[in-house]
């Protein structure tokens, strides 16, 4: 190596280290990090354009990251090159990882961009190597250079490989950086997550201790099979509200479709026991996702309303159907029980014990009840 190729390779290699420790690079930010290597490689080879680009994942594109012009020292960007315009040049970066064509205009493997990109920007050399992450492709780094065609040295084509190492360690810190927010995100909110939980589970508690109140019996009346079901009802809809929670990732909502088929579910068993009664319930097309300190409310509401019309909708009917719907109306929540029985007496019924609990339930979500006789009942409850 003659002395001017010496000094161009000690150049290089003091910029290599200097790049190496730079904080952008440690710290894996992508915007700096890249201006960083790609005006150091633009200056240091003397070269009028250098640019990073990403490979999407199917390897039918390459989008540019960044690109610096060096007589204008101006970064830009947003350029896509296709696989079906470039094919040869594709294969070439895909299977080898590299490419140097020192008369890029004329060469198999870059003379694809002659017309339309190498010749009108005067561009007579290119010198690729490949961003490679944990053994697959992600990228390239393109070294560009504009004038008489040019020669590329063993130093300078090791100098842009190691650039192109450097990067995709940049690339895998920024990676790692991300996991590690993420997973301390995920902590943080489980942590947030077992908090809340004991909060409901307690005021949860509370809840159905204030609805056996409400359906209390005179003193010394027994406590029979059918009133422990009630009970057990209204826990299993509860049950359904924390099973939804355990299941998501969201503390903060729950998809109303999700929640009403858990509780659906739970209550079809029991419908059967002694009527041959249908339980329906009519997904909405949207997944609606309500506030979680609604779930309880609208869990218990559901169970008592579907519990009613079994328990009084189908006297002396051996067979029907009950309809629950949901859906969004005038940016409110609705729900709908409808049933095919008999319907029931307006001035009894919604004194009664069920109603009253559904009424308390329905005024602590803000909602609104209303209530329609027409070959069966059809109860509808809407609310923020």
């Amino acid at each position: 190596m003659d002395n001017v190729n010496q000094r161009k390779a000690d150049l290089e290699g003091q910029t290599l280290s200097r790049l190496v420790q730079a904080q952008a690079v440690l710290e894996g930010d992508l915007n700096l990090s890249s201006e960083l290597i790609l005006k150091a490689a633009s200056e240091v080879m003397n070269v009028a354009r250098a640019s990073l680009w990403f490979l999407s994942e199917n390897t039918d594109q390459l989008e540019c990251y960044k690109l610096y012009k060096q007589p204008s020292k101006e970064f830009s960007s947003n350029v896509i090159l296709l696989q079906n315009n470039y094919p040869n040049y594709f294969k070439s970066i895909i299977k080898n990882h590299w490419v140097a064509a020192d008369l890029a205009q004329t060469d198999p493997q870059t003379n694809e961009f002659t017309d339309g990109y190498l010749k009108p920007l005067g561009i007579t050399s290119m010198l690729d190597a490949g961003l490679i992450l944990e053994g697959s492709l992600k990228g390239v780094i393109c070294i560009e250079h504009v004038g008489e065609p040019r020669q590329w040295q063993p130093y300078e084509k090791v100098f842009v490989s190691t650039l192109a190492s450097l990067f995709s360690q940049v690339l895998l810190t920024n990676e790692r950086i991300k996991k590690t927010i993420e997973l301390e995100k995920a902590v943080k909110q489980k942590n947030i997550f077992l908090k809340e939980l004991h909060h409901r589970v307690k005021n949860n508690l509370q809840l159905i201790i204030s609805i056996i109140k409400i359906d209390q019996y005179p003193k010394g009346t027994d406590f029979s099979n059918s009133d422990r079901l009630k009970v057990i009802n209204r826990i299993r809809a509860m049950a359904a509200v924390h099973n939804e929670v355990y299941s998501s990732e969201n503390i903060h909502t729950l998809y109303l479709n999700d929640l009403i088929a858990d509780i659906v579910k739970s209550l079809k068993p029991l419908l059967g026991l002694k009527k041959n009664i249908e339980l329906v319930f009519n997904h909405s097309k949207a997944n609606i996702e309500i506030p979680i300190e609604k779930a309880i409310p609208i869990s218990l509401i559901l169970n008592e309303l579907i519990s009613n019309s079994y328990n009084h909708a189908f006297d002396n009917i051996s067979e029907g159907k009950i309809i629950v719907d949901a859906s969004i109306r005038n940016n409110n929540y609705c729900l709908t029980v409808s049933d095919s029985g008999i319907g029931f007496e307006y001035d009894s019924e919604i004194n009664s014990t069920g109603y009253k609990i559904i009424r308390a339930l329905v005024d602590q979500i803000d909602g609104r009840l209303k209530i329609t006789l027409d070959s069966g009942s059809i109860i509808e409850i809407c609310f923020p």
